[in-house]
C-alpha cells in the first residue's frame, strides 16, 4: 500500500532532491500530494543535470573504447557506464513528464476508497518494501561518497572524468599517473555532483515509481479479491474498484512502459554481464578492497530483476485469476445482465514494456539471456 509503506519515505526522498533539483517533483505538505517543480532556476538546474549526465555517458563510451588503457580497465569501466547509463535512462525527462506525479497523487486518492472502513493488514511483500526503501536510499546517498573515496586512491580510473584527461590519457599504457593537486580535487568535486543527483534520481524512480506500479497494485487486487459478492450492490462495489483499478494501470504503463522499466529491463542485466564477467575473468587483476563492488552490483542488480519482473508478473496471474473467480460466481444475477457483461469483459491487468507485458516466465527469461550471454562471452575471451 502506498500510504502505509511507500508515503513516508516519499516525503523524505523529495525532501533531499529539493536541494538538488535531481527531480522535477516536490512534495506539497499542505495538501500531501506531489506538485512539479516551479521555480526557474530549478528548473534550469534539473535540466542542465540532464543535459550533462546524458554527455558525460557518451564521452564514458566514446573515451573508454578509444583509450589505451588495458582490456581489464575497460571492462571494468563498463560496469559504471551501464550504471550511469541505467541512471539516466530511468530520469531522463527533458519535458518533465508529469504523469508520475499524477500515478502517484492517484494511488494515494484510490486508497482513500479502498481502505474505507478496512483495518490493513502488511502483507510479506509489503514488509520487504518496509526494509528495501530505506535501504535503496541509503544506498543511493552512500555511492557518491564511495566513489570520491576510490578515486581519491585510482583518480585515472576509466570511466571517470580523470580518465578522459591528457595527464592520464598520455600515460596509460605505462601507468605513471602526476596528476596536480588542483586537477584531482577538481575531479573528485565534478564526479561526486555528477553522480550523487543520478544515484537520487534513479533510486526514486525505481522505489516510488516502478515499485508502488506492482507491489501496490498487488496489494489492491488482493483485497478486492477477499471481498464477498453476494447481493447487486456488493457487486457494483466491485466493479467500480476494477474499472478504477484500470486507470491505475493505464497510467502505470504510460509512467513506466516507455522508459523506466525498459532501463530497468536492459540496465541491470548489462551490469550484470559485466560484472559477472569482471568476477570470473578478471579476479586475479583487481585489488580485493576494490573486487567486493563487482559480485555485490551483480546481486543486487540479480535481486532488483527477479523482484520487479516476478511482481510485475504477479499483477497479471492474479487479476487474470480474480476475473475467473468472479465470472464462476455471479449469485443474483442474470446470464445476460449489463454486471454480468461488464465483469465478463474486464481484460487482466498488465504491466506492459513497449509493446509486450511481463508474464510468469519473463524472469526466467531476462535471466537466461543474462547467463547465455555471459558463457559465450567467456568462451570467446579465452
Amino acid at each position: 500500500m502506498f500510504s502505509v509503506i511507500f508515503y513516508a519515505q516519499l516525503k523524505r526522498h523529495l525532501k533531499l532532491s529539493s536541494y538538488w533539483a535531481a527531480l522535477p517533483f516536490l512534495f506539497n505538505s499542505r495538501t500531501g500530494m506531489v506538485t512539479m517543480m516551479s521555480s526557474r532556476w530549478a528548473i534550469l538546474l534539473h535540466k542542465v543535470e540532464l543535459a550533462s549526465t546524458l554527455i558525460y555517458t557518451i564521452l564514458q563510451c566514446v573515451m573508454t573504447l578509444t583509450s589505451s588503457y588495458p582490456e581489464t580497465n575497460k571492462y571494468i569501466a563498463m560496469v559504471f557506464i551501464s550504471v550511469y547509463g541505467t541512471g539516466l535512462g530511468l530520469r531522463f525527462s527533458w519535458k518533465m513528464d508529469p504523469v508520475p506525479m499524477e500515478f502517484m497523487n492517484s494511488l494515494m486518492q484510490y486508497e482513500r476508497k479502498l481502505l474505507d472502513g478496512i483495518q490493513y493488514k502488511k502483507t510479506l511483500p509489503d514488509k520487504i518494501m518496509t526494509f528495501i526503501l530505506p535501504l535503496v536510499l541509503f544506498t543511493g546517498t552512500l555511492l557518491p561518497f564511495a566513489c570520491v573515496l576510490v578515486l581519491a586512491k585510482f583518480p585515472c580510473a576509466p570511466p571517470f572524468l580523470g580518465s578522459m584527461l591528457t595527464y592520464c590519457r598520455d600515460v596509460a599504457a605505462e601507468g605513471d599517473y602526476q596528476i596536480p593537486v588542483f586537477a584531482r580535487v577538481g575531479i573528485l568535486i565534478a564526479e561526486f555532483f555528477m553522480f550523487c543527483h543520478v544515484c537520487i534520481a534513479a533510486a526514486f524512480y525505481i522505489t516510488h515509481v516502478l515499485f508502488p506500479g506492482l507491489i501496490c497494485v498487488w496489494d489492491y487486487i488482493r483485497i478486492v479479491d477477499s471481498w464477498e459478492i453476494y447481493t447487486i450492490s456488493e457487486i457494483s462495489k466491485c466493479i467500480q474498484a476494477y474499472r478504477e483499478l484500470r486507470i491505475i494501470e493505464i497510467l502505470n504503463n504510460l509512467t513506466n512502459r516507455t522508459r523506466v522499466l525498459p532501463a530497468c529491463a536492459i540496465g541491470f542485466p548489462a551490469i550484470q554481464f559485466f560484472s559477472f564477467y569482471v568476477c570470473i575473468r578478471l579476479h586475479e587483476n583487481i585489488p580485493p578492497a576494490a573486487f567486493i563492488m563487482f559480485p555485490t552490483a551483480y546481486f543486487d542488480c540479480f535481486l532488483f530483476t527477479i523482484v520487479i519482473f516476478t511482481a510485475a508478473a504477479r499483477v497479471y496471474t492474479g487479476s487474470e485469476s480474480l476475473l475467473k473467480k468472479w465470472e464462476r460466481r455471479f449469485p443474483n444475477v442474470q446470464r445476460k445482465s449489463v454486471m454480468r457483461k461488464t465483469f465478463i469483459s474486464f481484460p487482466p491487468l498488465k504491466v506492459r514494456m513497449g509493446g509486450n507485458f511481463v508474464e510468469a516466465f519473463t524472469p526466467l527469461v531476462v535471466q537466461d539471456f543474462c547467463v547465455r550471454t555471459t558463457a559465450s562471452m567467456l568462451m570467446l575471451s579465452q
